[in-house]
């Protein structure tokens, strides 16, 4: 027969393949924070590995420590390692430049946050990022193989074959007692609870009254051997040597030692005491708990990845490292979760139901048909001697007291009553779902509906004949029977009422795989598919990854004595909190926080199985049971509900444009130097349980608006900051989302380009102003200019053409009169008009070319001036000579510059052509010296200049080189023909085009 919605097939590859890895999520922190539990074998734990291949600069780890900033240091013979939880950084002799040796003999973390590094020859410390070697004539010079500090802050260095250094006030210096003696060889170091400082060598001495005293013993000769390792357990010495073991001081301060038996090597490496007080001891050979009654090893027989350890320590977390000579980095932890699985006792691995009947017995279904009872270590199964045939076992579930109903997968349903399996008659040959209720009814459900107990055999109700496909039953508490089906939804049945609720109606999804009410009478609708569905008061609320759940499909939901609810799922068992759930249907929350459980956290396979009734149950005493496909799990929901704190975060590296930037010191602020504004911050959480799940966040005071969350990336990116003071500050959550309550912070100062200074703004402010002021001076000027030249041609206009209109106004009325009298002759009146006309357009000319900005070059002014000699002199016969500069012919000239010149020159002409009676005239302009300088000769009858001359011609010429800041010069003699000479400067007047 088909399973709801499956062949046979699709049915057992659901029971037994669909599984999840148990991935626990929650909102509230709980996750715990243990030291190795006690009460558990050394086989309990789980063991984690790292070695090369996951960075490690070497396989061979001699030393281990843990910084006061939750950092693990891993000390190798190629190097040291920094880790995080994810990620190892090497630090060796290339990329330090301070460290000369890369075998990394021993470390502390002291309680400063310094790192003391001890090396084959040469002792560093490591703080704020940076390394310091301690030089000096006391620098040990062998192997530095301990290094303890102690209660008063003083760091004790023990170096093979030279005497015990002590660090104090920063000053290291070899140790001398009050006698002057030193210790040499000084291979462990402890302190006793009243203060008192104690080393080995070939014995333990203390140092009691500032003196170095022997330890005496009897029945243990421990100065006979090596002591490698010395710690105070209890009160008491413990040593470790290197050959005979472990030796335990019987009482305190009783000198008698007692050997222990049973470690799995003689020569031990260290020890180490946990935060319960557990003695844990290394050796060549594996490791031991040590207690007073018992040794329990760990070996490789027993799951030890490499025999030899050299290193051990506990973390800040509770977890145990070790050290190994070739094995990398080994780590013990506490598993959160139980199992129990074939080497317990299980039948088959393939695990499939669980129930806890009323006596307290465990009934496990695993693949096989193998149906187990279990209790307190006891086992019994149960077959077909029994009863019970070997089918699958697809539901289990319990009736009135001493009986058990079984339901199988081809062979029908079985009733367990006085020690015996029946058969109960019933066409459900696959039963997938069953509930026995307080009245004594029994139900049953499978691929061909739902049926009731009746008279010795299961029938089908006449209102359930067309139900198929069921896989989940549950009477509620006001007496509603609700049926869930593999994908034809959820049916309710309540006085005779049938109602059937799908997709259409608000559901996620119609793949029903169970039902559970919790104690505020909620129904938590279990599917594979669509999640989580909540139904209050007739309402569906679907809650799926979307909302923050792993995963939508659901095998199974248990509730925890504390407001939790625990799932199990094809990707592990996910928890979270019932109110938060409450509170996103009732919209007040937009997602809900969840937590993971898996193969990390203690799970022989993270995949859970699924289809089967129950797929989980709450036994007695709180605990969970979930089955998966290497057994059952266990989780103790009162265990869980400690508190795990945040994990501690660290900004790694700064990044500016590509560049490192230094941050040793973190109360520093951090420069960066001028330029793209391109900043990168590495950082990192620092814990070790389950360091892949840590969440960050990130904010960029001064920068960003708001914080930033990134998931598990560990690098914030910017681009294009501007100068300034910011302060980047990143946080860190666990997985149960607690956040830390302290950021990491880095201050900066981004640098600005020098065009980007203050001083550079109030520069360019400052030219600026200039600028316009000099601007402004230059439109004054222009105007005052174009004032000038305004003034200049009005005058002009009045003087030259006013007096010209005048002249011909006059003559015009002699010519009226002598016209209208018919006396003299007009013949001379009409000659001076026509004179007077044609000088008025030649001054109309030479304003209009003055002011035109078209003719402002020295070519333009050359041409003219030629031509106006060449019309003047050639009428009257008289040859002439014009010299110019033509490599200045770009040369622009002022319109003032160009008129005066102008006029200068035509003044020149006509006094040659009216007065010198000359034959010729030679005409020079050239520039010279930033002068322009226009000389005319003559070869005219000259004159005296020291007498006095007709005329206003050259006082009018010298006015105007006056105004235009040159020189005027007039060189003359009686027959001896006369030069002007016209000097003006060209600053301020010219310029080049």
């Amino acid at each position: 027969m088909d399973r709801p919605g499956i062949n046979a097939n699709q049915a057992r590859a659901l029971r037994l393949s669909l599984a999840a890895a148990l991935v626990v999520f929650l909102l509230l922190p709980f996750s715990p924070v243990h030291a190795l539990d006690p009460s558990r074998e050394l086989t309990q734990y789980a063991i984690d590995v790292w070695t090369t291949d996951d960075g490690l600069p070497l396989n061979g780890v001699v030393s281990l420590a843990q910084t006061a900033d939750g950092y693990l240091w891993v000390g190798t013979q190629s190097g040291l390692a920094r880790f995080d939880g994810l990620a190892f950084t090497v630090f060796d002799v290339k990329g330090t430049g301070v460290l000369q040796e890369d075998y990394i003999e021993s470390l502390l973390g002291d309680s400063r946050g310094n790192l003391w590094i001890g090396t084959i020859g040469g002792l560093y410390r490591y703080a704020d990022g940076i390394f310091t070697a301690y030089d000096g004539e006391e620098n040990p010079a062998h192997r530095i193989v301990k290094l303890f500090e102690d209660s008063l802050g003083r760091i004790w260095v023990g170096v093979r074959q030279e005497p015990v250094r002590v660090i104090e006030d920063g000053q290291l210096r070899v140790f001398r007692d009050g006698e002057g003696k030193t210790l040499e060889g000084v291979d462990a170091i402890t302190e006793t609870p009243d203060g008192t400082i104690c080393m080995s060598t070939v014995g333990i001495h203390c140092l009691r009254d500032g003196l170095f005293r022997a330890v005496e013993s009897s029945g243990f000769e421990i100065d006979e051997a090596l002591l490698r390792a010395l710690a105070i357990h209890e009160g008491k010495f413990v040593a470790g040597t290197s050959g005979a073991g472990v030796a335990l001081e019987t009482a305190p301060g009783t000198s008698n030692f007692r050997t222990v038996s049973g470690t799995p090597h003689g020569i031990v490496t260290s020890i180490e005491i946990d935060r319960h007080g557990e003695l844990w001891v290394a050796t060549f050979g594996g490791l031991a708990r040590v207690r007073q009654s018992s040794v329990q090893t760990l070996t490789v027989e027993d799951g030890l990845t490499h025999p030899s350890i050299e290193a051990l320590i506990e973390d800040h977390e509770g977890s145990l490292w070790l050290g190994t000579n070739g094995g990398g980095l080994i780590r013990l932890r506490d598993r959160q979760l139980g199992t129990l699985s074939v080497e317990d006792g299980l039948a088959s691995a393939q695990a499939q139901a669980v129930l806890q009947d009323g006596g307290g017995f465990l009934w496990l279904a695993s693949s096989g048909g193998n149906l187990q009872r279990y209790r307190n270590g006891e086992w019994r199964s149960f077959g077909p001697e029994d009863g019970l045939p070997r089918h699958d076992i697809n539901a289990l579930w319990e009736g009135e007291p001493g009986t058990l109903w079984v339901g199988t997968g081809e062979a029908g349903i079985f009733r367990f009553r006085d020690h015996r399996f029946e058969s109960v008659p019933s066409n459900l040959r696959i039963a997938l779902a069953g509930i026995a209720e307080a009245d004594g009814t029994v139900w049953a459900g499978g691929p061909n509906g739902v049926q009731l107990l009746q008279g010795g055999q299961f029938v089908t109700p006449d209102w359930a004949r067309d139900l198929r496909r069921v896989s989940a039953l549950h009477r509620d508490r006001e007496g509603t029977l609700w049926i869930g089906t593999f994908g034809l939804g959820l049916t309710s049945y309540r006085d005779g009422r049938l109602e059937t609720f799908t997709t259409d109606d608000g559901l996620s999804s119609n793949n029903i795989l169970g039902l559970h009410e919790d104690e505020d009478d909620v129904l938590w609708i279990v599917t594979y598919g669509g999640g989580l569905i909540r139904l209050r008061d007739g309402v569906f609320h679907a809650i799926t990854t979307k909302e923050g759940l792993p995963r939508d499909e659901i095998y199974r939901v248990l509730e925890d004595d504390h407001g939790r609810l625990w799932m199990s799922t094809p990707a592990g068992i996910a928890v979270v909190s019932r109110d938060d759930l409450n509170a996103l249907a009732a919209g007040t929350l937009d997602s809900v926080n969840s937590q993971t459980f898996g193969t990390a956290d203690g799970m022989r396979n993270a995949e859970c199985n699924g289809g089967f009734q129950p797929a989980g149950w709450k036994t007695r005493d709180g605990k969970l049971w979930f089955p998966t496909v290497d057994g059952f799990v266990t989780i103790d929901p009162a265990r869980m509900a400690e508190n795990r704190p945040p994990p501690a975060v660290v900004v790694e590296q700064v990044t500016a444009d590509g560049r490192t930037l230094e941050t040793g010191d973190r109360n520093a602020t951090v420069v960066v130097p001028p330029g793209r504004g391109n900043l990168e911050f590495r950082y990192t959480g620092l814990s070790f349980l389950d360091s892949g799940s840590i969440r960050f966040r990130y904010l960029l005071d001064g920068f960003d608006e708001g914080w930033t969350e990134v998931g598990t990336r560990r690098t914030a990116y910017y681009t294009n900051v501007p100068p300034g003071r910011y302060t980047f500050r990143v946080n860190a959550c666990n997985n149960a989302g607690s956040w830390n309550e302290t950021d990491a912070v880095v201050s900066l100062r981004v640098r600005p380009h020098y065009y980007q200074s203050p001083w550079f703004f109030g520069v360019c402010a400052l030219v600026l102003g200039l600028a316009l002021y000099g601007l402004h001076r230059y439109r004054v000027r222009r105007i005052l200019e174009l004032e000038r030249v305004r003034t200049r041609i009005a005058t002009d206009l009045h003087d030259d053409i006013g007096s010209s209109l005048s002249q011909i106004a006059i003559l015009s009325e002699v010519v009226r009169h002598r016209v209208a009298t018919g006396g003299e002759s007009l013949e001379q009146p009409l000659s001076q008009i026509a004179e007077s006309s044609r000088e008025l357009v030649d001054s109309m000319s030479d304003i209009v070319w003055a002011i035109n900005p078209k003719r402002d070059n020295l070519d333009d002014l050359v041409y003219r001036m030629r031509r106006f000699a060449s019309d003047t002199l050639a009428a009257r016969n008289i040859a002439f000579t014009f010299e110019a500069p033509s490599e200045e012919s770009t040369l622009a000239l002022g319109p003032d510059l160009r008129r005066e010149l102008y006029l200068v020159f035509k003044e020149c002409i006509h006094n040659a052509v009216k007065h010198s009676e000359c034959e010729r005239v030679e005409v020079a302009l050239k520039v010279e010296g930033g002068r322009l300088i226009l000389a005319v000769k003559d070869d005219g009858r000259g004159f005296d200049p020291g007498q006095e001359v007709d005329g206003h011609g050259l006082a009018s010429m010298a006015r105007r080189a006056e105004r235009l800041g040159g020189a005027f010069q007039v060189d003359s003699a009686t027959d001896q023909g006369t030069t002007v000479t016209l000097e003006v400067p060209l600053s301020g007047k010219a310029r080049r085009n």
